[in-house]
């Protein structure tokens, strides 16, 4: 969704339906860390490497994969706000995960 749109407002979803989306979020943010795990590995090649390595790339996955579902669900409070807080100790998790598990990986500012 664009920002731009209001992401969020007038969507009017079933509990079944929020939990669908986020879940999709979820394994949004499992593909990012796969990506850098891999990318990271001595098996990956320097292409692979320097993409991983390109300060776009977590900025977007902190823009697409974590600030773009905090947005609708805010439209929603507080209806979402059970999902919403769910999602925010996954994205917590997955960041320090990363943090972890890449040395040089950096959100941005």
């Amino acid at each position: 969704m664009d920002q731009k749109n209001d992401s969020g407002k007038g969507i009017h979803l079933s509990t079944v339906q929020w939990q669908s989306l986020t879940d999709l979020y979820r394994q949004l943010l499992f593909a990012h860390e796969d990506f850098y795990v891999r990318s990271y590995a001595l098996q990956a090649s320097n292409a692979l490497h320097q993409i991983a390595t390109d300060p776009s790339v977590p900025t977007t996955m902190l823009r697409y994969g974590i600030h773009e579902i905090l947005e609708i669900t805010k439209h929603q409070l507080p209806d979402s706000l059970e999902l919403m807080v769910s999602f925010i100790d996954f994205a917590y998790t997955k960041v320090g995960d990363l943090y972890e598990q890449i040395p040089t990986y950096d959100i941005g500012e």
